[in-house]
């Protein structure tokens, strides 16, 4: 029997549906008892064995919201499990628990803390993993339980369980620092092993004091003026905007992305 479906921002054009109501039906059809979605996660060590973590966001993909952060937490908080990449067929999977799970609907986050299971081998592997940031990326199995009428977008879902996992279905949040690492790579490869010594420059003259100006842009302003010029760079704005809103749990990015969705829908 199958479990769940992992759904990234390819899975609509995948399956060949249009709203994730059809995906839905599409995965009941071949069997699946539920949906998963991974993301990368960022352990936060707040006592000895316990790390914070955020387990799902609401931050669009290429076909808009996955998920919006209205869970059903009841049946979940009796039985708060943290398993290792969604196995629930046997005890020795359970490498953990949830504590103090809570969904956040004006920042779009669903938190809390995972206590790793220590007397288990791989409860123990998994809390040295995140300690030392080998372990870096979550899953949540859930049911969906309403959907928008209008986009199709999953509203309301019930939490199964929460996952470790080792690579995250979706992967768009792992490549800006890869490729940004092989870019450095190959340019030190172009430069050769040993760059020739350059003469020092010359100490540039100092240039006279400016005042400060008066006024100073805001970040709404910034945005606001994008709008009117070009749509399409403040859309590519706002996918990596939403790419760091997930590692910012001060909410700072969160809001900024929320501007810019404004800003877009307005």
């Amino acid at each position: 029997m199958k479990k769940f479906l992992s759904i990234t921002n390819k899975s609509l054009d995948e399956l060949g549906v249009v709203t994730y109501k059809g995906l839905w039906d599409r995965a009941l059809q071949d069997g699946y008892q539920g949906l998963s979605l991974c993301i990368k996660t960022i352990f936060t060590k707040s006592a000895e064995n316990k790390f914070h973590a955020v387990f799902s966001t609401d931050d669009e993909d290429r076909h808009g919201d996955i998920v919006h952060q209205e869970p059903d937490l009841r049946a979940f908080r009796k039985n708060p499990v943290f398993l290792d990449s969604h196995n629930y067929d046997s005890i020795v999977h359970i490498i953990g628990k949830v504590v103090g799970i809570k969904a956040n609907k004006e920042e779009g986050l669903t938190e809390g803390d995972v206590e790793f299971f220590l007397d288990n081998p791989t409860g123990m592997l998994a809390y040295k993993g995140a300690e030392q940031g080998f372990l870096s990326a979550t899953s949540i199995g859930f049911i969906p339980l309403a959907f928008d009428e209008k986009t199709g977008a999953i509203i309301k879902w019930e939490l199964l369980e929460v996952s470790a996992v080792s690579v995250p279905a979706n992967i768009d949040t792992l490549f800006a620092k890869q490729e940004k690492e092989e870019s450095t790579e190959e340019e030190a490869n172009d430069a050769g092993d040993d760059p020739p010594a350059q003469e020092p420059a010359p100490e540039p003259e100092p240039k006279p004091v400016q005042q400060p100006t008066e006024h100073r842009a805001s970040v709404s302003d910034v945005i606001a003026h994008m709008a009117e010029r070009d749509q399409r760079q403040l859309k590519f704005l706002l996918r990596c905007v939403a790419n760091m809103a997930s590692e910012d749990r001060m909410g700072t990015k969160r809001k900024l992305l929320r501007a810019i969705r404004g800003a877009i829908e307005g």
